[in-house]
């Protein structure tokens, strides 16, 4: 459809555009200058146990395995007429962030 070369022309306006676009070289160099200024923790041995208990997930964050979750969509719509509930039909097109 287009040439190489028109594909290159959109290419190197968009790779020049591209600090306008972000804010400008100004709001990079404050974005760099901001995360130099956040310390960077020391890991140390005596640490892991307080690092262990942040990073691993709780019951209640794990509590979802739990459910008894049904492999198809008609056990669920069996199992929700038998127990004169409601049945959540979740069905969805592409990647889970959207990101297609």
């Amino acid at each position: 459809m287009y040439g190489v070369g028109a594909m290159s022309l959109v290419l190197g306006l968009l790779i020049s555009a591209a600090p306008a676009l972000l804010g400008g070289q100004d709001d990079i160099q404050a974005q760099e200058a901001a995360a130099k200024a956040i310390p960077i923790p020391e890991l140390r041995a005596a640490d892991l146990p307080v690092w262990r208990k942040h990073l691993r997930p709780t019951a209640d964050e794990l509590a979802w395995r739990e459910i008894p979750w049904l492999s198809t969509f008609t056990e669920g719509v069996l199992a929700a007429a038998e127990q004169e509930k409601p049945l959540l039909f979740w069905t969805m097109n592409g990647h889970p962030l959207g990101c297609t």
